[in-house]
């Protein structure tokens, strides 16, 4: 009975059985395991902070799959995982970005749409959308109050 006490302390005091060896890491793989996460992490901050944090993380992933490559003439599939999650991060921030940029313009330029903006800004925060591009006007000197004139 002691023995066997004794025998599960050695081991559970090392934290390893007699036939552990430990086996060095192989630098490319921690590089396509990385490419992999920050190809999801591209995707995931598209909706959460989009424009610049979803390309960072995807050309981050990108660069990092092809430095895993080495010399080698193909990509590990994990790499091109990662390449593929970094891709599809860029196409979908560039969708939102898109769509955000031309219902802006849209607002800006077609008078019903602005009306529409002034109603739902004045019932949300007390004043209309004209105002605030009036205030926008003056201080940058821009002309964003003639767009839907």
């Amino acid at each position: 009975m002691n023995d066997d006490y004794n025998n599960s302390y050695q081991y559970n005091r090392q934290g390893r059985g007699e036939d552990y060896h430990e086996y060095p890491t192989d630098p490319s793989r921690t590089l396509e395991n990385m490419s992999q996460i920050l190809g999801l992490l591209s995707i995931g901050s598209c909706f959460i902070f989009p424009v610049i944090l979803p390309f960072i993380f995807a050309s981050v992933a990108i660069m990092l799959a092809i430095i895993s490559r080495g010399k080698l003439d193909k990509f590990h599939p994990i790499a091109k995982r990662g390449v593929t999650l970094a891709c599809i991060g860029i196409a979908i921030n560039l969708v939102i970005t898109a769509s955000v940029a031309a219902t802006s313009y849209r607002i800006l330029t077609d008078r019903q749409m602005r009306s529409q903006a002034n109603e739902l800004m004045e019932r949300m925060y007390g004043y209309p959308m004209d105002d605030l591009l009036r205030q926008l006007d003056d201080i940058y000197g821009t002309n964003l109050t003639e767009m839907a004139e």
